[in-house]
């Protein structure tokens, strides 16, 4: 991991539709990221879950598969 790079550089080669989860409360990796991301995307849909955590899926396993579901719809 210490020689790990990252990804972020190449982010803005990303064509398809890419949807982006976050939950507002996770402390394991910041909300805050989730934004930047999404600008580096071209077609990115961001959806952020007040109160969630790092454990989103669990946390609001309905709410979490309606946001998913949505998307592969469109």
């Amino acid at each position: 991991m210490a020689t790990w790079t990252g990804s972020f550089s190449r982010l803005k080669q990303i064509k398809s539709p890419t949807l982006i989860i976050t939950g507002t409360e996770d402390i394991l990796t910041p909300p805050e990221n989730s934004p930047i991301i999404a600008k580096r995307i071209l077609k990115a849909n961001l959806v952020e879950i007040p109160g969630g955590g790092h454990g989103l899926m669990y946390q609001e396993p309905d709410k979490f598969s309606q946001i998913v579901l949505d998307f592969l719809k469109e």
